[in-house]
């Protein structure tokens, strides 16, 4: 992860990551939009997708954390359609065998594979992030709810590791990196669909880039020592990424652009922080709200005939900008004025994300 937002952090712990992320691709079209929210030690991520007017809740992801903020439990739900009930997918649980080793236990219905991390030395932008919580390592193809590529990572050697070994239902597979007296290691891929060989190049502990038989990663780096470029190459395709920060420091663009087997393609995410009041939890569901993204109509259908109910709206700093009230299941629309996106409608029964459309 971010060096920035790490600074210090105690060694395998979880750092707080965006409140808001909005994909966009093309430049205009948002195609993806997640939320962090916190409830004492549980950060969970919900993902929205959707297109033609409307979002729905396709996933969330609920991760616990120990006392030393060290992530104990990943639980993951998604579902289909904004009509399917969600279910669980996989659990994944973290253990601790001395710092710095790691195992990843994931439990998939029936079918258990663990994934065993050695060398570790910061936790995020890790292999223990990529198999621990994005999915999206050498034993799936999946992508939970916690947008990690948005954020560089692996650009660190503490992030590498010495060794990864996994076992999952499509086989087992070994990565190993072998510390040299120079400014280049060599490291050893070894998966059942194949076999990589190359070396990492390094400048006081930072990644200048990752050669090797299936790919070519370039990093490039600010006066602050952060990344703002990356560059990957591999056979089927080629992408460029740049990383943008603020006068905190803190991320707050990622954009990318480049070739793959579907042709050239271009995606930016803007990361947003500090987000609407704790206070305001989503507890309101399909069962008593209904929801117009396009037209900006709503109900609380729950709500028996004739019961005044006062409405807020807030915007993602916390600040209100809208005001109403209701009797009953009586209709609500949202000013047309409003700017496009995510807000938080807040209700005397209760809280729920809203979606603004165009």
């Amino acid at each position: 992860m971010l060096s920035v937002i790490l600074g210090q952090a105690p060694s395998l712990a979880w750092v707080e990551l965006a409140d808001t992320v909005y994909g966009i691709a093309n430049a205009q079209d948002t195609f993806r939009v997640w939320i962090q929210s916190r409830s004492g030690n549980v950060r969970r991520f919900d993902r929205y997708e959707g297109g033609g007017g409307s979002r729905f809740l396709a996933a969330y992801d609920s991760v616990y954390l120990d006392g030393s903020g060290r992530v104990q439990l990943l639980r993951r739900y998604g579902r289909d359609n904004s009509n399917a009930t969600f279910s669980l997918l996989e659990e994944r649980r973290f253990s601790y065998l001395g710092s710095p080793a790691l195992r990843i236990e994931i439990a998939r219905g029936l079918a258990l594979s663990y994934v065993h991390c050695y060398g570790l030395t910061i936790f995020e932008g890790s292999v223990g992030w990529d198999f621990g919580l994005d999915g999206g390592g050498l034993e799936d193809g999946e992508h939970g709810a916690i947008p990690t590529e948005v954020y560089p990572r692996l650009y660190r050697i503490g992030q590498v590791g010495d060794s990864v070994v996994g076992q999952s239902a499509s086989g087992s597979f070994r990565i190993a990196r072998l510390a040299r007296p120079g400014a280049c290691d060599t490291f050893i891929m070894e998966t059942p669909s194949g076999n990589a060989r190359g070396k990492i190049c390094h400048m006081n502990g930072r990644i200048d880039s990752v050669i090797s038989t299936a790919f070519r990663t370039y990093y490039s780096y600010d006066a602050n020592d952060r990344p703002i470029r990356r560059v990957n190459v591999e056979a089927s395709r080629s992408d460029t990424t740049f990383y943008t920060y603020d006068a905190s420091g803190r991320l707050i663009e990622t954009r990318g652009s480049g070739v793959n087997d579907r042709g050239p393609y271009r995606q930016r995410y803007l990361l947003r922080y500090r987000g609407a009041p704790a206070s305001l939890s989503s507890v309101l569901g399909g069962d008593c709200l209904f929801w117009d993204a396009s037209q900006r109509r709503g109900a609380l259908t729950c709500q028996p005939a004739g019961t005044f109910t006062a409405l807020r709206l807030y915007d993602l700093q916390g600040r209100i900008v809208w005001q109403g009230s209701v009797r009953g299941a009586e209709t609500f629309q949202v000013p047309l004025t409003l700017p496009p996106g995510l807000y938080y409608l807040h209700t005397d029964v209760g809280t729920a994300r809203l979606y603004l459309m165009p």
